[in-house]
């Protein structure tokens, strides 16, 4: 009787033990899964906090008065908003990578291309004038203006730049310029 008796206390003292331990590691799990829903909660506020700042960058970009881009790493186009499009009469497709530049006069391709080079190695602003060719196949005066791109840790991540139609204001200043020399 005394063996049985020492069996069951101990059975009794492993049972009180081990309900201790299933309560105290069913807290231990309540309180992580309270944080993993917190964790999920934070992460679910964030990621509809940017889907709304991307959706008011793009509907501030497409109703802009200008042309804007951007470019990556590789220095090639990654986006250009709707009035580019627009203007250009292309697709966003036709105009990514290196695509723009079959609209920009050949006349003006090595000096655009040798300002932005040196600008994208530098990291620094830009601004240089160039004709491009609208969707109607007229040739227009645009100012670019390109600054860098930084994005926190990863530092440099390209450029983003805006051009707007300086044709009359270069037509201007010429029909000026000539009635000096009259």
């Amino acid at each position: 009787i005394t063996d049985r008796k020492r069996a069951e206390d101990l059975l009794r003292r492993s049972h009180e033990r081990l309900e201790v331990e299933v309560q105290e590691r069913t807290e231990e799990l309540r309180r992580t899964n309270e944080q993993l829903e917190q964790d999920l909660i934070t992460i679910t506020n964030m990621q509809a906090t940017l889907r709304s700042t991307e959706n008011r960058f793009q509907v501030m970009a497409d109703h802009a008065p200008v042309l804007i881009w951007i470019s990556d790493l590789t220095q090639r186009c990654i986006w250009v908003n709707n009035p580019w499009r627009e203007f250009v009469g292309r697709t966003l497709e036709q105009d990514l990578g290196d695509g723009w530049v079959e609209n920009v006069h050949s006349d003006d391709i090595d000096d655009i291309l040798r300002v932005y080079n040196n600008a994208f190695s530098e990291q620094q602003e830009f601004k240089m004038e160039y004709r491009l060719r609208r969707h109607d196949g007229q040739w227009r005066w645009l100012l670019n203006h390109g600054v860098p791109r930084f994005e926190g840790e990863k530092g440099f991540v390209g450029f983003i730049g805006s051009c707007i139609d300086i044709t009359e204001q270069k037509a201007a200043t010429t029909a000026a310029h000539d009635s000096e020399q009259i």
